[in-house]
Parts: C-alpha cells; structure tokens; sequence
C-alpha cells in the first residue's frame, strides 16, 4: 500500500500543473508568485498532503503521543539528509537503508 501511495505521489508531483506549482513553490517562493502561482494556498495543500499521507502510514505502525516528536524529528531529518532534497526515490531508498541498519543493530547489540 505504502508503495501504491509513493508511487502516486511522485508521479502526481512531476505530470500535474498542481505539481508543478508544488516543485516551483519549493525552490523559489518569490519566482512561482512572479509566475502567478498562488504560493499561499500551496503551502496549504502541501501540508495537507503531507500530514495526511504520514498519519494514514506511520498511524498503522506506531502509536502517537506528544513526547514523542523528538524521535520521529531525528529519524526525518537523517532521512532526508541521507535522500536527498527533493528525490522521493532517494528517501524511500534511505529509509529502506535506515530501517535495515536498525533492525541489524536491534539485533547485534540489543535494543536500548
């Protein structure tokens, strides 16, 4: 599912104007207003996107509570270090590489 839902949202970044209004509002807010992109209302509905794709996957998985944030900070911004900014192909293959990583440290040297 989670694959279903990536794919879908990479293709609908690089064939839709919406899309493309997306890309443009992220490297420069400035130029995509010039443009008569209505940066405010992208910033909306990628927010909208993103939070609603995290809790309908990570929500399955993992249980939310408040303190929590700290973790969930640290594992995004190495994900995105290791990605690569703006490559969804480059985050899935970094969280894959993660998630491996952890699972055979879980397992060499425990948990804690």
């Amino acid at each position: 599912m989670s694959l279903t839902i990536i794919s879908a949202l990479a293709l609908f970044l690089k064939y839709s104007a919406f899309g493309n209004a997306i890309r443009a509002t992220t490297q420069n807010r400035d130029a995509a207003e010039l443009l008569g992109v209505n940066v405010n209302f992208v910033g909306l509905v990628s927010f909208a996107i993103g939070i609603g794709l995290a809790g309908a996957l990570v929500s399955f998985v993992f249980s939310f509570f408040p303190a929590k944030h700290w973790e969930w900070i640290a594992i995004l911004m190495s994900l995105v270090v290791l990605g690569g900014m703006g490559s969804i192909l480059g985050t899935v293959l970094a969280a894959f590489i993660l998630s491996v990583i952890a699972a055979y440290v879980g397992f060499f040297f425990g948990a804690t």
